[in-house]
């Protein structure tokens, strides 16, 4: 009896550790994906003219 109440515990540890890695996981790439969207937005916020514009469109910078 007692080798099933440490067998389950070590299962259960086991899945705790695995389901923990995998909220770790998930969480480092929502926040590449956060940091992208805010540089975009970043970049979408600035203001534009048309000199900027022509400038970026003779240097090849798209």
């Amino acid at each position: 009896m007692q080798q099933l109440f440490v067998l389950l515990s070590f299962i259960f540890a086991s899945v705790k550790a695995y389901l923990t890695g995998r909220k770790v996981e998930r969480a480092e790439q929502v926040q590449k994906k956060n940091e992208i969207l805010n540089e975009i937005i970043e970049e979408a916020s600035k203001p534009v003219t048309v000199d900027d514009t022509v400038s970026k469109l003779r240097s090849g910078d798209f």
